[in-house]
């Protein structure tokens, strides 16, 4: 295209006329040969060049071989060929969430919860780790698993009693739920070891959750006197 001259003449002495470039005006895709969906957006925020970055994300994909199709449309209503590229979705449990990236790959967990490792973020005294709740055998990461927390009616999601977490809860070595472990803890157990759980003996301290209060429940303690919890 020849600029123009001064005066805005050519060399015949006529005015060009203004020339209109095609620009992409949107983008479409689809998965596997279904219909098309728009695009929300260009990535800068506007269709108004004559190339144009764009992301979109699909609705969930089952685990296998996918065919992913990409199409624009010009600033003249002119769609282009489409453009497909293979993806390949290892999801393993069907939840959603690629092995690579799933907390829990072999057990659908949608939500990916892994309520350690939100507590440990929070500022708990427990270690986060990389293992999601359906997957974990101790969610709150405190030393004793969801079954005997459950079976002595402590909170498997929650490690200590207040904030962070649910509030209200004990970790199960807390017996008089003051957030300190200490020898007043142990106290409960004087007069009812051994025996087995009952009336008399509290199934909230039978710490290995076997029904029977020993030696073995207090052993629990060897190394955690004294200790804050929070």
């Amino acid at each position: 295209m020849v600029p123009y001259p001064p005066g805005g003449e050519n060399s015949n002495g006529r005015t060009p006329a203004p020339v209109n470039v095609a620009r992409v005006g949107g983008a479409e895709w689809n998965v596997d040969g279904g219909g098309f969906a728009g695009v929300p957006g260009a990535y800068d925020g506007a269709w108004d060049e004559e190339s144009e970055l764009y992301q979109f994300t699909t609705s969930p994909l089952s685990n296998g071989t996918h065919t992913v199709g990409t199409r624009s449309i010009n600033s003249f209503g002119h769609v282009s060929q489409t453009a497909t590229d293979i993806l390949t979705v290892n999801d393993a449990d069907g939840d959603g969430a690629v092995d690579a990236q799933d907390n829990c790959p072999t057990v659908a967990n949608p939500a990916q919860t892994n309520t350690d490792e939100a507590l440990a973020a929070a500022g708990a005294t427990v270690s986060g780790d990389s293992t999601g709740d359906a997957c974990d055998a101790d969610d709150d990461n405190d030393g004793f698993s969801d079954g005997v927390e459950t079976a002595i009616g402590t909170n498997p999601l929650d490690n200590c009693r207040g904030d962070p977490g649910s509030g209200g809860d004990a970790w199960p070595l807390d017996n008089n739920v003051d957030g300190a472990v200490n020898v007043v803890d142990i106290m409960p157990y004087r007069g009812k070891i051994p025996g087995a759980v009952d009336a008399t003996h509290p199934k909230r301290l039978d710490l290995d959750n076997n029904n029977f209060l020993n030696i073995l429940d207090v052993i629990k303690y060897q190394g955690k006197i004294p200790t804050i919890c929070s």
